[in-house]
């Protein structure tokens, strides 16, 4: 490869370079609550339906039953049969602990 051609591969990947650099500040600047304090990152979605709906499968689990039905959800809901609550996940046995659901979510 001739000098010209190294000179020229170096300068092209210097400019590819910045706009990677600038969407990573970007990204920290929007996350720097996520990343730099120990706050978590989420919606109104998780804190308001997940997050009760795992707290109750777990409390559930604790007692000795399956919870297969919460009947505090309108006219009921499938806890196992649906899968954004994630029951059958590894991670969400973290939840069976006896601590407040808040903590075991973080």
């Amino acid at each position: 490869m001739s000098v010209y051609m190294q000179e020229r591969l170096v300068g092209k990947a210097r400019t590819h370079w910045l706009p990677m650099v600038f969407l990573a500040i970007v990204a920290v600047l929007f996350f720097h609550e996520a990343i730099f304090t120990e706050g978590v990152f989420y919606q109104e979605d998780i804190a308001i339906q997940m997050l009760p709906l795992r707290a109750f499968a777990a409390e559930s689990v604790r007692n000795g039953h399956l919870p297969t039905w919460c009947p505090n959800v309108f006219a009921g809901y499938p806890i196992m049969a649906e899968g954004q609550v994630g029951f059958f996940y590894p991670l969400n046995a973290f939840f069976l602990l006896p601590i407040d659901p808040w903590v075991t979510f973080k």
